[in-house]
């Protein structure tokens, strides 16, 4: 599979980000991130995909 050198520079950047605040924001609406697990296949399968 071939992947585009910007893909790489983003899956290597060590950046660590603080969403206490959106997350406290968000939880109030109810509204929360689902479990990774949950969605990461999809996710991938929509990287493989062609583009159209």
């Amino acid at each position: 599979m071939k992947v585009e050198k910007e893909t790489i520079a983003y899956f290597s950047c060590r950046a660590e980000y603080d969403s206490a605040e959106a997350q406290r924001v968000l939880g109030a609406a109810g509204i929360q991130c689902p479990d990774f697990h949950s969605y990461i296949e999809k996710a991938v399968d929509y990287y493989k995909a062609p583009p159209e």
